[in-house]
């Protein structure tokens, strides 16, 4: 990624060795060569996590604002602390590419109001169950995966309980400590699971080598049942180019709002919809500043909510 926003694109690592952990960067001298790393740290100037043994990082968007600043989302390793999957916000007042940012004190994930607790955290944040809520995924010591469905949209601290990720055999199983990514490895419009493994074979745990777990759940159109008697069923125009078509079915009473979310579960539009819910409703949207991608639109009505996915194609 484009750390300093010189238009090149530079390397970032979390480190751990020594028990000291922390994020690096080594900058792009456009001439086939890094620099040195750069420690990256807080605006107090310690470098992130420098007193614990990991960090394990994603770099993203996460807490909205008004420029293209981006965020650090770090697990650690720390017997001093059970806060485990930090929020670094990149500081506004120093967002002015070309630069070396820096990060506020960093703010917890928790879960149900209680802090993500896994140590060492491994996590990556992403719609997988594609409800248009973010989701985090983290993997820890005991070589599982666990899920955390998302309460609210990108820049919500707080998740649902945790659930343990399973194939129809199982609990997935791998070591150690297993990073996992969140990709469409398929492009088919959701997240799969992406991760690596260090163990032998034996009798639980999967053999050395990288594995692909595809999201077998959540491709095309989805109505999310609620126990009322309305219904509310959505459908798209897909592949699409500049305007995306809506057709709505639906019994329901009041307004339908029509959000549009990124395949990493960053809601980059919303629409005010349809003021009345019922009948056959139709209406175009104007998605031409959307980049090529994957993409979910979700209707939501007072007591029921839909999504369908759609492409973005290169013009």
């Amino acid at each position: 990624m484009d750390w300093d926003g010189d238009g090149l694109n530079d390397l970032v690592i979390g480190q751990g060795s020594n028990n000291l952990g922390s994020v690096q960067v080594f900058f792009n001298n456009g001439n086939g060569t890094l620099s040195d790393p750069f420690y990256v740290c807080t605006v107090t100037g310690e470098p992130i996590l420098s007193n614990s043994g990991s960090a394990f990082i994603q770099v993203l968007d996460f807490i909205p604002d008004d420029d293209e600043s981006f965020d650090l989302l770090v697990g650690m390793s720390s017997s001093s602390s059970t806060e485990f999957v930090l929020v670094f916000e990149n500081d506004p007042d120093t967002w002015i590419p070309p630069y070396n940012p820096v990060f506020l004190e960093p703010v917890p994930l928790t879960s149900v109001g209680e802090p993500v607790d896994h140590s060492p955290s491994c996590q990556w944040i992403g719609d997988i169950d594609s409800d248009g809520f973010p989701d985090l995924v983290v993997s820890d010591y005991r070589c599982l995966f666990f899920f955390y469905p998302g309460t609210g949209p990108m820049g919500t601290m707080d998740f649902a309980e945790q659930d343990t990720i399973c194939t129809p055999s199982g609990p997935i199983i791998a070591g150690d400590t297993p990073h996992p990514c969140l990709c469409d490895w398929d492009g088919d419009g959701d997240l799969d699971l992406l991760t690596g493994s260090n163990y032998t074979p034996d009798d639980q745990r999967t053999s050395c080598g990288v594995y692909l777990y595809r999201n077998p759940l959540f491709s095309g159109m989805e109505s999310q049942e609620t126990g009322s008697d309305e219904f509310l069923e959505l459908s798209v125009n897909t592949p699409a180019r500049n305007l995306v078509e809506i057709t709505i079915q639906s019994s329901c009473t009041g307004s339908i709002s029509l959000d549009i979310y990124s395949i990493d579960g960053r809601r980059v539009m919303s629409d005010e919809g349809f003021p009345e819910a019922s009948g056959t409703l139709q209406k175009q949207l104007d998605i031409s500043f959307l980049p090529p991608g994957f993409y979910s639109l979700v209707a939501v009505a007072e007591q029921q909510r839909s999504r369908a996915c759609f492409v973005i194609l290169p013009l």
